[in-house]
C-alpha cells in the first residue's frame, strides 16, 4: 500500500492540489502493475462493451480510495504544518485603575508632548501596555517620574504613574511591563 509519505517523496509536489479536487498527476499513474487506470470503454447508453480483466473492477476503486486517503493525509499534514507556525504574541497588558479625575493623556511620557485635545481619563479602569521614565510629576503628596502607556477606549497615550493606583512614590506600577518594546 502506498502511503502519503511515499507519494510525497516520489514527486516534487503533492499528488493532489490541497485546495482543489484535481486528479493525481499523470507522472504518478500506472505505478502499480495489474491495475487498470482508464475505465473500460462504454457504449453511448452507458452499458459495458468490453469485459474487464479479472479483479480489475475491484482494484480500481480500492486504488483510488487509497490514493485519495493518501492525498488527504498529505494535504492535511501540509496544512497542519502551516497552521502550526506560532503566531506573534501580543504584548502583555494589565488593567490598572486611574484614581484621579481629568488626567491628561499625551503622545509621549513628557510635558514636551501636548495633551490630547478633548481626551481626559477619570476614575476608571484602563488597559496598561508598558511604563517608562519621563518627566517628574508632583500632585500633593504624590511624586513619580514613571509614565504608563494606556488605552482608555480611544487612542493610546501616556499618563503619569502618579494617577494610577497601586504604586509608590518614585516607583514603577507593579504588574505593568517595563519593557519599552511592549509599548508598540
Amino acid at each position: 500500500m502506498t502511503s502519503a509519505v511515499d507519494l510525497w517523496t516520489e514527486a516534487s509536489a503533492p499528488p493532489y492540489d490541497c485546495l482543489s479536487p484535481k486528479r493525481i498527476r499523470p507522472a504518478l499513474r500506472n505505478r502499480h502493475p495489474g491495475v487498470i487506470d482508464d475505465p473500460t470503454p462504454t457504449d453511448p447508453e452507458g452499458s459495458m462493451t468490453g469485459s474487464p480483466t479479472a479483479g480489475s473492477a475491484t482494484k480500481r476503486p480500492n486504488r483510488l480510495r487509497r490514493t485519495a486517503v493518501a492525498a488527504v493525509a498529505a494535504c492535511g499534514a501540509g496544512l497542519s504544518m502551516v497552521a502550526a507556525a506560532p503566531a506573534p504574541q501580543a504584548a502583555a497588558t494589565t488593567t490598572v485603575y486611574v484614581w484621579a479625575t481629568g488626567v491628561n493623556m499625551r503622545a509621549c511620557p513628557s510635558f514636551e508632548c501636548a495633551p490630547y485635545s478633548g481626551i481626559k481619563v477619570s476614575r476608571m479602569n484602563v488597559t496598561a501596555y508598558c511604563q517608562n521614565t519621563g518627566d517628574t510629576v508632583r500632585d500633593g503628596q504624590y511624586v513619580n517620574n514613571y509614565w504608563v502607556q494606556v488605552d482608555a477606549g480611544g487612542p493610546r497615550g501616556w499618563i503619569s504613574a502618579v494617577y494610577v493606583s497601586g504604586g509608590d512614590n518614585w516607583s514603577p506600577i507593579p504588574g505593568v511591563s517595563q519593557n519599552f518594546d511592549d509599548c508598540f
